[in-house]
């Protein structure tokens, strides 16, 4: 008897899995030869699961295989996992340019103030409210570089004249324009003609400075190759998916795995591109190829491309230097993604595009965009996979062997979980990723498709210039467009699955097989909950982020007493605090509390719980000077400047549990 597939492909997949299991029980994911080691071992699973896939399409000849549709299906998945091999070779090469920076610094820090370059700050604004716009201009005003070598720049593209009173009141360049063109191309371009220094900070109106941020980065710029040096976009807040599934902490921010794991590995490979704040930009690079690129409508992507096809270069430095703000809503969230995608499908039309001239075959390998349209179509495909395979009965593998279907994919699964789980440092998470890529699909879908075949002029669906912050965000209670597209999913799936259980049972005869189509089916269903749930829109618990703090301050009561208590939390508005001393105090009273580096601050206690006592103050209004060291406190201090991104399986399921348990559910 012949050696048969079961006797190849199964073990093969099992010996990879074994290896790749072993590969990341590492601790360091960005050592070689570790990392390039595991992602050959990812790719190869990959391979191996394509040959069998191809294998098994090629066996459904018979006349009742309903072959059209097993190549249909074997065609989707092929293409989806060509794609992941494009990225496992992407992830196999890590950049670490923080010894850069750490030397940069050094370096920069021991120059006298009067070497140190000029440097221009440009805060871009189009329709942001001042308490999310005040907070990224004392940053900015925090920053430690020279005041003599230090301009800060209010780019306003909505030309409003309470800005311009503010800022003039502050000592700021208010910098406007007649007109929107270019959108915020237009408005940096614009930046341009009326600045002249040498290196330029790039901040989006919500993104808050770090004290350090130019010291850390201007010393990459020491390579004259360099165009922008880029860092992460970190967030303040947390987001609608951690926001709506109750894990604010219990899970990162969806955009950790590309800051922390890809955008280092896009640098490795020379394709590292600016991401429009957080950023610090060589005027002569940009004057060199006539300034920001309009062509698209993210003008951030397509300006780094435009300079890497004149020889100029973007570098990532992974390090926090300023948070912002993620969008507060759902229907902001959608905003700023279909908008992402779209100007990401335009750069393909264009000349600085990865079919342009003047890029390597890498660049135009890392730049073609794959993801904005197979992130649609693959997590909708396999969401509708089960329903389809219960109500018709058409089989994927109608001969191979059951052990086979069972195994082949369960181990690539594994395999794949485990290496972007490692790669990702702890930013990717299993299950909730599937659920947050569902999620985003159903709206997503239409927008890459429409931008494939009108990717200029007037939009098939409607896309804001910018992403709608603070009171400007629409909120709405459930996401019903996304939320029907999963109710619908969820019911054809239980419906095909009752009928294949009461109606037609022989539908798959062989019990292994059964089974498995059936912990399939499970598995998509959870998946598809976890998505349906982030449609269920949560109010956020207070209008400003607070941070703990755990310190000592003076409480100064109605009577006139006196008393340390100690700090747990410090926000722009208000202070949670505790004390074994508290007993006589009552809502409503009113307060003064002094908090180192902060001042003497006045309020009224809104909120008391006994046993252990805990009190809630709201700060009363305060003049300019004491409101800036506050915001100082709370966003420039250690405690925000890294987030926690400790992962753990109890977090997660507790605060599932509890999302279920809502009655707002």
């Amino acid at each position: 008897m012949g050696l048969q597939p079961t006797d190849v492909f199964v073990p093969i997949m099992l010996i990879a899995l074994i290896v790749l299991l072993l590969l990341t029980s590492a601790r360091d994911a960005t050592r070689q030869p570790g990392r390039a080691t595991t992602c050959l071992v990812a790719g190869f699973m990959a391979l191996t699961y394509i040959v069998w896939r191809l294998h098994g399409a090629a066996l459904a000849t018979a006349p009742g295989d309903a072959t059209a549709w097993i190549w249909a299906c074997t065609a989707i998945e092929v293409v989806g996992l060509l794609d992941f091999l494009q990225f496992v070779v992407m992830m196999s090469r890590y950049r670490d340019r923080v010894p850069e920076a750490d030397q940069g610094e050094a370096r920069f820090r021991a120059l006298p103030p009067d070497q140190l370059p000029h440097v221009d700050v440009w805060i871009a604004t189009y329709n942001e409210d001042w308490e999310i716009l005040e907070k990224t201009i004392v940053g900015a005003l925090a920053l430690d570089w020279p005041k003599d070598r230090i301009a800060i720049h209010v780019l306003d593209d909505g030309r409003r004249d309470w800005l311009r009173e503010k800022c003039l009141a502050l000592g700021l360049n208010h910098v406007t324009r007649p007109n929107n063109i270019g959108k915020k191309a237009g408005n940096h371009n614009n930046a341009l003609a009326h600045t002249n220094a040498p290196f330029i900070l790039s901040l989006d109106a919500d993104f808050i400075p770090f004290p350090q941020a130019i010291y850390r980065m201007i010393g990459l710029m020491d390579d004259p190759v360099v165009g922008i040096v880029q860092s992460p976009q970190t967030f303040y807040n947390a987001g609608p998916l951690r926001n709506n599934l109750m894990m604010h902490r219990a899970i990162p921010e969806d955009l950790a795995f590309f800051y922390k794991a890809m955008q280092p590995s896009r640098d490795a490979w020379r394709a590292a591109f600016y991401c429009g704040t957080g950023a610090l930009l060589r005027r002569k690079a940009l004057e060199d190829v006539g300034g920001f690129a309009p062509e698209s409508d993210i003008e951030d992507q397509i300006t780094s491309l435009k300079l890497w096809s004149h020889g100029w270069e973007t570098h990532f430095l992974s390090e926090r230097i300023s948070c912002g703000l993620a969008p507060e809503s759902v229907a902001a969230l959608h905003d700023q993604r279909n908008r992402w995608c779209r100007g990401s499908l335009q750069i393909l039309f264009t000349r600085y595009g990865p079919f342009g001239p003047g890029f390597s075959l890498s660049q135009r390998l890392f730049f073609l965009q794959t993801y904005w349209l197979l992130g649609a179509i693959l997590p909708l495909f396999y969401a509708c996979l089960p329903a389809a395979i219960w109500l018709t009965g058409a089989r994927l593998y109608p001969h191979m062997p059951a052990a086979e279907i069972v195994l082949m994919p369960v181990m690539l699964l594994v395999g794949i979980w485990s290496a972007l789980g490692w790669l990702g440092q702890r930013t990717w998470v299993p299950v909730l990723e599937q659920a947050w890529q569902l999620y985003m699909a159903v709206e997503m879908l239409p927008t890459a498709i429409s931008s494939i075949i009108k990717p200029f002029g007037k939009p098939l669906i409607r896309i804001n210039l910018v992403t709608a912050k603070g009171d400007s965000a629409e909120r709405r209670p459930i996401d019903w467009p996304t939320a029907t597209v999963l109710l619908a999913v969820v019911l054809v799936t239980v419906i095909a699955l009752l009928l294949a259980a009461f109606v037609n049972p022989g539908l798959l005869r062989d019990p292994m097989e059964r089974a498995g189509a059936l912990a399939w089916t499970l598995y998509n269903l959870l998946v598809c909950g976890i998505a349906l749930l982030a449609c269920f829109e949560l109010p956020y618990r207070r209008r400003e982020e607070r941070i703990d703090t755990n310190e000592p301050a003076s409480l100064s009561l109605p009577d006139g007493s006196t008393m340390q208590v100690v700090l747990d939390d410090l926000s722009v508005t208000g202070a949670s605090l505790r004390s074994d001393d508290l007993e006589n105090v009552r809502l409503g009273d009113e307060i003064t509390l002094a908090v180192t580096n902060v001042g003497t601050l006045g309020g009224r206690i809104v909120r008391l719980r006994r046993n252990p006592i805990r009190v809630g103050i709201a700060f009363a209004e305060v003049e300019q000077t004491l409101r800036h060291a506050l915001i100082r406190r709370v966003f420039l201090v250690p405690e925000s400047a890294e987030p926690d991104n400790s992962v753990t399986a109890r977090a997660i399921l507790g605060g599932l549990a509890a999302r279920f348990m809502r009655r707002d559910f």
